[in-house]
């Protein structure tokens, strides 16, 4: 029997790591253009070390983050966004506390 593997997630780049703390910070996302339909912009992020909840909001060079807007992303946990087309940076912001934001930058789900 043979059997055939579907990748769920596959890396392409890790982003620098965000320090996210009650200012907002930012990283570069993959710049390189993935097929929507057939492979689209993910990036898996995962907020590695504390415990405070982070908002994540994406755009360009300027984007910034604030702790009304955007999606949340709890202390301590991960999870994959599809990119919007436009975005080439993903913002990061806590409202109390700090902690370092993991970027890997992929194509899947």
């Amino acid at each position: 029997m043979s059997m055939t593997y579907n990748t769920l997630f596959e890396v392409v780049s890790v982003a620098t790591p965000i320090s996210a703390t009650t200012s907002s910070a930012r990283t570069a996302l993959r710049t390189e253009t993935a097929d929507q339909n057939q492979y689209p912009r993910i990036v898996s992020i995962a907020s590695r070390t504390g415990d405070s909840d982070v908002w994540l909001t994406f755009g360009d060079s300027s984007v910034t983050a604030t702790t009304t807007t955007g999606v949340i992303l709890h202390g301590g946990t991960a999870r994959g966004f599809r990119v919007p087309q436009t975005a080439t940076h993903v913002a990061a912001i806590t409202a109390t506390g700090t902690a370092t934001v993991n970027v890997v930058n992929g194509r899947g789900f």
